[in-house]
């Protein structure tokens, strides 16, 4: 019990006590910190994504802004961007969404990415899939022999997150390939395409 009761006063005492305020220190330009006692409030209060030329350098911590910071695996609690009734409308769930994709975590982290933050990915449109239009990133040639194509660059990607079943109207329109919507005639119309 002596040993253990030593143990636990050693480690309260060599714990560093965590306050609201962070000192960044000299020389902390490569460690994260918040420069303000004030950042956590303001990063609760949307303040990364509305102001993000002063928060995302000063505030680094709160605002997830550190080099270190990765995707997360889930959503957690963090705080919404969208608004109230927005959620399937095209907005960034987290304020950090814009750095992530930056760094091209819409395509090494799709799953979580995608959905949490489609502004940002640029995955929105009126059919809430994707903002690019057929004619920017297309993939498609000219001329009967391209019928069978994918229009935008990201269709792959959608089509393994199942969109080809979930949104069929833009996918079978704009990523055939992707979702196996060709005949063996690819100048065609296939069945599918046919029934929608």
């Amino acid at each position: 019990m002596k040993g253990f009761i030593a143990y636990f006063v050693l480690l309260a005492v060599s714990s560093p006590v965590i306050t609201a305020f962070s000192s960044c220190g000299n020389g902390a330009e490569s460690n994260c910190c918040d420069r303000h006692e004030s950042c956590a409030y303001w990063a609760k209060n949307n303040e990364c994504r509305k102001n993000p030329k002063w928060m995302l350098p000063n505030c680094q911590l709160s605002c997830r802004n550190c080099k270190t910071d990765s995707v997360p695996a889930k959503p957690s609690e963090q705080t919404s961007l969208c608004g109230v009734g927005d959620e399937g409308s095209c907005c960034d769930k987290h304020e950090s969404c814009a750095v992530w994709a930056r760094n091209n975590e819409c395509k090494k982290n799709p799953k979580w990415m995608l959905p949490n933050c489609k502004l940002s990915c640029r995955v929105c449109n009126t059919d809430s899939v994707a903002t690019a239009t057929p004619t920017q990133n297309s993939l498609c040639g000219t001329g009967d022999q391209s019928y069978c194509c994918d229009k935008v660059e990201s269709c792959a990607l959608w089509a393994s997150n199942n969109e080809c079943k979930n949104n069929p109207a833009y996918m079978l329109r704009n990523c055939k390939l992707s979702c196996n919507a060709c005949n063996a005639d690819s100048t065609k119309p296939s069945k599918t395409l046919g029934k929608l």
